[in-house]
């Protein structure tokens, strides 16, 4: 049975205060995956899936959360209950199994990034996505937050009007009584986070 290898390096270049995949393997990386908890600073990079971050302090900030505020707090997020790494693991042995059948039909043709696409690709197709609640001034175009909707197939607006899905990050605020009032459909990240997988 042929299976990933898995190996811990270091690819951050501190002058560029992004990670790149080419530091670690310069040569080939059509058979490279990585599992990070921030997709932000791999500059989209299409080999990178985000997992979902441990926090060992309950009620600590991220640092950067430029809010201050205890996002894990605000979330009630139930570490005690958390299923993400058996669903990663189903994740990446749909994909293991979907590259080697590439493999065996045209190894020169096997990407790991188009077993990855193909996954996910019809996840949040069709939607609009805007973020709402007591955390959301923390979303930006380049956080991981608006980087994973997009990965999943989804557009991310910035009106309750023009969204089907309302992301809530934090305590509920008028802009998310608004949506509910207009019926959309309103959730966690960690739905988005889980529908990844």
């Amino acid at each position: 049975t042929r299976c990933f290898s898995i190996q811990f390096r270091f690819a951050a270049d501190a002058s560029r205060h992004a990670k790149n995949l080419a530091d670690l393997f310069p040569y080939q990386q059509n058979f490279i995956l990585c599992v990070d908890d921030r997709i932000d600073v791999w500059s989209k990079d299409p080999h990178v899936i985000m997992a979902r971050s441990y926090e060992f302090w309950k009620d600590g900030v991220d640092i950067n959360n430029s809010s201050g505020q205890s996002y894990n707090k605000e979330q009630n997020i139930g570490r005690d209950n958390d299923r993400f790494l058996g669903c990663l693991g189903r994740l990446l042995s749909q994909i293991h199994e979907q590259y080697y059948q590439a493999v065996s039909e045209d190894e020169s043709k096997a990407n790991v990034v188009h077993c990855v696409r193909k996954c996910r690709k019809s996840i949040l197709a069709g939607h609009t996505i805007c973020f709402a609640g007591s955390s959301s001034n923390v979303v930006t175009p380049q956080s991981s937050l608006v980087l994973l909707v997009e990965a999943l197939g989804g557009k991310v607006v910035h009106s309750v009007e023009q969204c089907s899905v309302c992301i809530v990050l934090g305590k509920e605020n008028d802009l998310v009584q608004k949506a509910r009032e207009s019926d959309k459909f309103c959730t966690s990240m960690q739905w988005v986070t889980d529908s990844a997988l």
